[in-house]
C-alpha cells in the first residue's frame, strides 16, 4: 500500500468475521478509512470501521454501495 491516512479509503469484503474482520480492523488502526462489507451489514462490536451490506448476487445492493 502506497500511503496511509485520512485520504486513503479501503473496501474490505467479508469484514464481519475472520480474516476480513482482522484485515479491516488493522487497516483502520493504521489510519485508513475502511468500509467493510458483509451479507447482513451488521457492525462487529468495536470494529472501528464502517460496515455496509453487500451481497454480490443482489445487484441492487451493489448499485446502492456505488452511489
Amino acid at each position: 500500500m502506497a500511503s496511509s491516512g485520512k485520504d486513503s479509503v479501503v473496501l474490505v469484503t467479508g469484514a464481519s468475521s475472520g480474516i476480513g474482520r482482522a484485515t479491516a480492523g488493522r487497516l483502520a488502526s493504521a489510519g485508513y478509512r475502511v468500509f467493510g462489507t458483509s451479507r447482513n451489514g451488521t457492525d462487529p462490536d468495536g470494529a472501528g470501521y464502517e460496515m455496509v451490506q453487500l451481497e454480490l448476487e443482489k445487484a441492487q445492493l451493489l448499485k446502492r454501495l456505488l452511489n
